[in-house]
């Protein structure tokens, strides 16, 4: 059943319409068979063989979907998923009928491998059909500069796509920035003061396993100067405001290494439940704190010597747009964005082999950096 999609405001305001596809069914051959023709996809499946993929990160059902020697895979949304109403936001099966991750709608060095998303009413969640690209995504570990400029690179593409662009920006069916990332810091904040300052706070301290298991470990690692400060960023979010109002484009929102594949000339993201519109800058450290920080590539180089990596987006950004940015407000939004990552994602430090010593002295080093890095950025 094809039927009319209508994403509205917190107020009533109705800020996107698209057709979508209900469907009642298993997720059965038959399913596969008419999301392919949905696809214009030229194959009949004969067989199907179905094997979960497992990802404790996500509240999502992934299976890898096997039929005439192709692989696709299926995610099915839970409507049990904190994150969508933490932050607000429809989701990624709702921005993906909207056209906004259609191939004619992003730049030509980026991919999405969705190909058919229907909702199923019975259990409320949206199935999202992909290619497989898994065989594209670099193991941790070997996640380098050298990705990282190709990723750079492609997203610079899209970030200048939407730059400043009110009326594109106004039409994408995703959260606000700083719904986003109150998503991750309010929960923080319950497990850190037993204070829930929203419903769904003390419920996501429970479910998101990652918090619940490296935000203690990461307590342990921080002195008691970082541990109040860590505290003080989180309680008091004012310094976000400054991110609300600078320049914007469409973020991505979670561009982290097992979101990102690389195929050919292509460079192919998936996982868009983040996706935002904010300062360019949010979704490079996100990148940058993930690949350098949290977790590094063998290189013999300290997370903090990468600037030419910003260095590199600047000049692609500015390039794509055929024009200059205002880089002096770009600086300020770099710094700022620092401090939102660390804010959300701080206690990922604490995800390492923490028995072995210098490994963490090395972590107790760059969590100190980290840190210092926010500071200045704050003016603390």
């Amino acid at each position: 059943m094809t039927v009319l999609y209508e994403v509205t405001t917190l107020t009533g305001i109705s800020i996107m319409a698209s057709r979508y596809i209900e469907y009642f069914g298993d997720p059965d051959i038959s399913y596969l068979r008419d999301a392919l023709a949905r696809a214009s996809i030229n194959i009949v499946p004969q067989s199907l063989l179905v094997k979960p993929l497992l990802d404790g990160r996500t509240a999502a059902t992934v299976e890898k979907l096997i039929t005439n020697n192709e692989n696709y895979v299926l995610k099915r949304t839970s409507k049990d998923n904190w994150l969508p109403a933490a932050a607000e936001c429809p989701g990624e099966g709702p921005l993906w009928v909207s056209g906004s991750l259609n191939q004619e709608r992003l730049p030509r060095l980026l991919r999405c491998p969705i190909i058919d998303a229907i909702y199923h009413p019975p259990t409320e969640a949206w199935w999202l059909l992909m290619h497989d690209v898994s065989d594209g995504i670099v193991p941790r570990g070997n996640f380098g500069e050298a990705e990282a400029i190709t990723l750079w690179s492609a997203i610079a593409e899209l970030h200048a796509a939407y730059w400043n662009d009110e009326k594109q920006l106004a039409d994408l069916p995703v959260a606000s920035l700083s719904k986003t990332v109150s998503a991750f810091a309010e929960p923080i904040y319950g497990a850190l003061t037993q204070e829930f300052r929203t419903p769904w706070a003390e419920n996501v301290t429970q479910e998101f396993m990652p918090l619940r298991v490296l935000l203690p470990i990461f307590l342990d690692l921080i002195s008691p100067a970082d541990a109040d400060f860590f505290l003080s960023i989180i309680k008091d979010r004012s310094w976000h405001n400054e991110l609300d109002h600078s320049s914007a484009t469409f973020l991505h929102g979670d561009l982290r290494r097992a979101n990102i594949s690389f195929q050919n000339d292509a460079t192919i993201l998936f996982d868009w439940e983040l996706a935002t519109k904010g300062p360019a800058a949010c979704d490079l450290q996100w990148n940058n704190f993930l690949t350098f920080w949290a977790y590094t590539p063998e290189d013999g180089k300290e997370a903090w010597e990468r600037d030419h990596l910003k260095d590199h987006y600047l000049n692609e950004v500015e390039k794509a747009l055929g024009a200059n940015i205002d880089r002096k407000e770009f600086e300020r939004t770099w710094g700022l964005a620092w401090v939102s990552v660390i804010s959300q994602l701080g206690f990922v430090f604490a995800d390492a082999n923490l028995d072995d010593q210098g490994t963490r002295s090395a972590i107790q080093k760059r969590i100190e950096v980290a840190f210092q890095k926010c500071r200045d950025a704050l003016g603390a």
